[in-house]
């Protein structure tokens, strides 16, 4: 039997043995059993094989396989491919040097979005922007195709189709018994039109697209409008990611070098001024770009829960997990009274608890293998490139309907905004939120 089909085979086999389908997941929000869980350590996980850890991960993730007929490290039941999968991507990551070339593309790829915009009466939609330009950058790292246009990259209406059917199909994905062939096989069509085919699940190019896109774009909306849009928003933010971008390197992400104006808190209304350096422990640690990026992946992690399915006698049958990533995040006992607030500040004298409490990226064997570099610098180039481009003094928010149902904001999306609390984390969340060139 050849070895794909064996593969096919031990997942079903596995499947099969978890028919007794678990009730409702255990929430799990205490940091450190969630830690435990991530890295295969807790329920008993510790005595079962590599094999079994895997199913566990990739029996939840069953239904990115019915949506999107991918087979990756999410969802397979080998750990020897899941092994091999993360091997390959880590590879492709780390070969990303060039973050000169790759802020370039960035900075360049939401001029052209703003410029299209202005062709279409000075609007469009914010959310639609930030998913094109994240999966353009997505395309390229991964495909190396040209994200500037057809025929030589990318056509522009054809990757806002792919992005809209990956959105449709993640949502409807999580409803039981959810099946859509018809569209799995026109998003197949949309791919071969920017020159990605393919024939198996191995070859499926979101099996790479998928977690990096959604790595991306919504942590990458609710940033921007933090440093930018909410009443809560410090100038010097702004300044310290258009020097990221500027100087787009390892080293200035971490611990900006090039000198920036600084103002008293009375010269720009609302201003809060930053300090530049503090003394911790011994060392100093500065007010940069990767603590915004940071704090926006405490408040708005890219997985909000991740699912593990422990079929343990213990238990007499399956135990479903859920690790509560978002509420680790946000524990007042961890990250203080102020924890509701975005405040990037924090990570100057982040604490033992507090880094303990981070896991944005997962953790353990099945850590994601962005988190050292690609993950969090990618975030901070896109947001500094919107934030390079589109200027307040330019451009508002506003809001396109007042139908409640066209998300989850209650009609207003600039009332949601200006209210101190975290903003709304649904995939479907300021869908109906619009820049408006003034």
């Amino acid at each position: 039997m050849p070895l794909n089909n064996v593969a096919h085979s031990l997942g079903l086999l596995w499947s099969r043995v978890t028919t007794r389908k678990p009730a409702e997941p255990t929430l799990i929000t205490d940091p450190e059993r969630c830690a435990e869980i991530l890295a295969c350590q807790g329920y008993g996980s510790q005595t079962m094989s590599a094999d079994d850890k895997q199913g566990s991960r990739a029996y939840p993730n069953q239904r990115l396989v019915r949506a999107f007929g991918i087979d990756n490290a999410f969802t397979t039941y080998r750990d020897d491919y899941r092994q091999e999968v993360k091997r390959k991507v880590a590879g492709m990551l780390n070969t990303v040097q060039d973050w000169t070339y790759i802020a370039a593309v960035a900075n360049r790829l939401v001029m052209q979005s703003i410029e299209d915009m202005d062709e279409q009466g000075g609007r469009g939609s914010l959310n639609e922007l930030v998913q094109t330009v994240s999966l353009k950058v997505a395309l390229r790292v991964f495909f190396g195709l040209d994200p500037f246009g057809h025929p030589l990259g990318m056509d522009d209406r054809v990757v806002k189709q792919i992005a809209a059917s990956i959105n449709h199909r993640w949502v409807g994905s999580k409803e039981e018994h959810w099946v859509d062939e018809a569209g799995l096989e026109e998003l197949r069509e949309l791919f071969a039109q920017i020159g990605l085919r393919w024939t198996t699940a191995r070859d499926n190019p979101l099996n790479l697209v998928l977690p990096a896109y959604e790595t991306l774009w919504r942590v990458v909306v609710r940033c921007f409008l933090e440093v930018k849009f909410r009443p809560s928003a410090n100038p010097e933010w702004q300044l310290l990611l258009r020097s990221f971008i500027e100087r787009p390197t390892k080293q200035e992400f971490h611990h900006p070098t090039k000198a920036r104006p600084t103002y008293p808190s009375t010269e720009i209304a609302g201003a809060v001024r930053v300090p530049r350096a503090s003394t911790v422990g011994g060392s100093t640690t500065e007010m940069s770009a990767a603590c915004l990026v940071n704090e926006a992946l405490r408040l708005y992690p890219p997985t909000k829960r991740i699912y593990r399915n422990l079929e343990l006698e213990l238990y007499g049958g399956p135990k479903a997990l859920a690790v509560d990533i978002e509420q680790c995040h946000r524990l007042e006992r961890v990250w203080g009274a102020d924890q509701q607030d975005f405040r990037p500040e924090r990570w100057q004298s982040a604490s033992r608890a507090m880094n303990g409490a981070f896991m944005p990226f997962g953790g353990g064997i099945f850590e994601c293998p962005a988190k050292a570099r690609f993950g969090p610098i990618m975030i901070g180039l896109l947001v500094a490139a919107l934030v390079t481009n589109v200027s307040a003094q330019d451009w508002v928010l506003v809001h396109e309907c007042h139908r409640t149902e066209c998300c989850d904001c209650g009609g207003d999306c600039n009332k949601q905004l200006k209210e101190g609390r975290p903003l709304l984390s649904e995939r479907t969340s300021y869908s109906c939120m619009m820049l408006q060139r003034k």
